[in-house]
């Protein structure tokens, strides 16, 4: 029997298996992205992606640890934590999960099933759920375990994102605008106003300031200390894409996707000006920003925390998680290592 020839191939055969398992564990990771949005309590941070909810401990080096995934059968978008509850929304409507026995693995204790939900806010005892295909519907979570459809307003446009301060309601609709709603009324929210900025997609606000991304329209700042009447104060054209932001009064972190995180200086909300672009793209999809640091979540990036450092002008990551785990790359190194050996067999043997 010809050593040689079995050597090459079991050398060919194992360079084929997992090759092919390579590929099929990457395509399969490929569907746990993209991470939508984020949301932090104490060190646990919450980030809703296409397979459900992943759960992340925050170290005390800065550093980040995947704790645990929590399944749901349709893709979850948005998160947001108030006392001990967490809320998700998504495809499958709404989620609430109780945190105050195990953050770190939370307990289902109601839903609210409808197809088609984005983003969520919450406002004392009421959810703000808004929709793929346009709409919005505020639901009782009083009792949240048993969460209740109070009412709805629908333009039958996209409406992606929603913030509530007191009684009004903002939605940003990419097609429309920045709607305004008066939401007085819970049972018959009505509508006040519209800004007509084309590509409306994402809300942060602080205080009585709105920052708005507007995809390929850049960024709007907004002021509504008259939250009826918002007016714009000034308008920045981003990098790329505006999918996420973040910040406060002197500092907004911006995200592109298709494009590079954006530091801007808004000290001076009149006259946003940029302090540091990163060289690579993270595709970003969610902000979130505690007041020291900022924490991303996207398509190429499953969660990293960062911070922009005025004394020294550089903006550091302290954590990156990304999409592609380590096992992809291990399947990719045991075939290569396979044919070096081959083909140092053939020589010794030739």
């Amino acid at each position: 029997m010809d050593f040689k020839k079995i050597i090459i191939a079991l050398v060919i055969t194992m360079t084929l298996i997992t090759s092919t398992l390579g590929l099929i564990l990457l395509f399969s990771e490929n569907k746990a992205i993209p991470s939508s949005d984020v949301d932090i309590k104490d060190d646990i941070a919450y980030v809703p992606n296409t397979r459900g909810l992943a759960i992340y401990k925050i170290l005390p080096e800065l550093n980040a640890r995947k704790l645990t995934h929590l399944p749901f059968d349709e893709t979850a978008f948005g998160v947001s934590i108030v006392k001990d509850l967490l809320y998700v929304s998504g495809g499958f409507g709404l989620k609430i999960f109780d945190l105050s026995d195990d953050p770190e693995n939370p307990s289902l204790i109601g839903e609210y099933n409808k197809g088609g939900g984005n983003q969520i806010a919450i406002n004392n005892s009421l959810a703000f759920l808004t929709f793929m295909n346009g709409g919005l519907e505020i639901i009782d979570v009083q009792d949240p375990m048993n969460p209740i459809l109070v009412g709805q307003f629908n333009l039958g446009n996209r409406d992606l994102d929603v913030e509530v301060v007191g009684t009004t309601l903002y939605l940003a609709d990419p097609d429309r605008g920045l709607e305004v709603i008066n939401g007085t009324e819970p049972s018959n929210p009505q509508i006040i106003n519209t800004l007509p900025i084309i590509g409306a997609w994402d809300i942060w606000r602080v205080d009585n300031l709105l920052y708005l991304g507007c995809h390929s329209n850049g960024v709007r700042i907004i002021n509504i200390t008259n939250p009826t009447i918002p007016n714009v104060i000034s308008a920045y054209p981003s990098d790329g894409d505006v999918y996420a932001l973040a910040g406060d009064h002197d500092i907004l972190y911006v995200g592109n996707f298709y494009g590079r995180i954006e530091v801007l200086n808004v000290s001076n909300p009149a006259q946003p000006s940029r302090l540091k672009i990163t060289p690579e793209d993270f595709s970003s999809h969610g902000l979130y920003y505690d007041g020291t640091y900022a924490y991303l979540v996207g398509h190429h990036t499953q969660f990293s925390i960062l911070k922009y450092d005025s004394d020294t002008s550089e903006l550091r990551f302290y954590s990156i998680i990304s999409t592609k785990s380590a096992s992809w790359d291990l399947f990719m190194v045991i075939p290569l290592i396979l044919t070096v050996f081959a083909l140092i067999r053939r020589k010794k043997t030739s």
